[in-house]
């Protein structure tokens, strides 16, 4: 494989990892909000 193509497969990866990463921070933020929301409506 020519260097121009691995780096661009690296470039890629690189891509969906960062997406992968934002979209687990988002899913952590959402997780958190929605435990929240459960603990308030059981304590109330």
């Amino acid at each position: 494989m020519a260097e121009q193509e691995l780096a661009e497969l690296v470039d890629l990866a690189d891509a969906v990892e960062a997406r992968l990463t934002k979209d687990d921070a988002l899913l952590m933020v959402l997780r958190s909000t929605a435990t929240s929301t459960i603990n308030d409506n059981v304590m109330h």
